[in-house]
């Protein structure tokens, strides 16, 4: 059943030519049925506890101020901003395009109805894994270096960090060149070359080369950590462990989208792929549970986050304890009084 459908149409038209793809769409909320509404709200939901929870941790130094942890907070945030870019562009029925064709109806195709927000702070999370990994395997590999560059001097975590917000718009960038406002739609048009190549860079280059990177990461330090006897390679042994399941699951995630549109892009005669067809729009969903499950990775992997919380459990369990404690006396004192009497 398509939500508020009786109040509202949504019409799309598409048109190939050999060497242009051209798509009319309007880009309305609207057009989400109950069960994707349901999932993206509980998404969200999932990820502002559970990232709001990261970065409180953090904050509130329950958690040390080690490199890893400042670079898995950032990814908190972004996985945060990611969950409130889900919730207005696709959360929330009922938001239309500008009328006409000026600069309010460009900007709503270009960075609304393309997600283009919600694009980059995927591609800012993407970053981030690549971060911790890189962290993960000097401190492992190279730990003096480690020592002395990241952890005591902070200058390479800080401009890493910038960077993690400034370079992540720009391998997405293509998206915003497809959108441009015609009457009440927003028309989707580019020629064949490029598609091809953002097609090929989204699933190559986004998603393909990052992960075998982090893969080779992982499996290099587990290798070095295999054949090392220091002291504390069982504690560096299990945040490998909690990096390496997060980077799988946003690749595991995250493969049925990309291979979708890298299908789209390729425009196989034997395979028609559509961007408005219902299992890409569920193939997205399906990469929105990255944003949501990865802090309650750290918080089942990570022993410094399930340290925190434990000590987060007990002290909100004392902090109850004397107002029931007091709350009970005043009762006793209450029924002793009216005994009395």
């Amino acid at each position: 059943m398509e939500f508020f459908d009786s109040q509202f149409e949504v019409a799309t038209s598409t048109e190939h030519s050999e060497h242009h793809y051209h798509q009319h769409e309007k880009c309305y909320t609207t057009n989400k049925d109950w069960i994707e509404l349901v999932i993206i709200w509980v998404i969200v939901f999932l990820s502002l506890f559970g990232n709001g929870l990261v970065i409180y941790l953090f904050v509130s130094r329950r958690v040390s101020r080690y490199p890893a942890h400042c670079i898995i907070t950032n990814l908190a945030i972004v996985d945060l901003l990611t969950a409130v870019s889900l919730l207005i562009s696709d959360g929330i029925p009922g938001i239309y395009k500008p009328d006409g064709t000026g600069s309010r109806a460009k900007a709503f195709c270009i960075f609304f109805c393309s997600l283009y927000a919600t694009w980059v702070f995927i591609s800012a999370s993407i970053f981030n894994l690549l971060l911790i990994a890189i962290e993960r395997y000097i401190s492992t590999l190279f730990p003096v270096t480690y020592r002395i560059r990241i952890r005591d001097d902070r200058t390479c975590l800080g401009v890493a960090l910038v960077l993690s917000w400034i370079v992540p718009p720009f391998p997405v960038m293509y998206d915003i060149y497809f959108y441009t406002p015609e009457d009440d739609y927003c028309v989707i048009t580019y020629n064949k070359e490029f598609i091809t190549w953002a097609g090929t860079w989204a699933l190559i280059g986004q998603l393909v080369l990052p992960t075998l990177f982090m893969f080779y990461a992982y499996i290099h330090m587990t290798i070095v950590l295999q054949r090392s006897q220091a002291r504390n390679d069982k504690a560096r042994k299990r945040l490998i462990v909690s990096c390496f399941s997060v980077s799988t699951f946003f690749f595991i995630c995250w493969f049925p989208n990309q291979s979708v549109f890298f299908l789209h892009a390729m425009q196989l005669p034997f395979c028609p792929v559509e961007l408005d067809s219902k299992y890409y729009m569920y193939a997205n969903v399906i990469g929105y549970l990255t944003c949501a499950l990865n802090p309650f990775f750290y918080a089942i992997l990570n022993p410094s986050y399930k340290k925190a919380l434990r000590k987060l459990k007990r002290s909100l369990l004392r902090n109850r304890s004397p107002m029931s404690q007091s709350e009970n006396e005043i009762t006793i004192t209450q029924e002793g009084y009216e005994s009395l009497s």
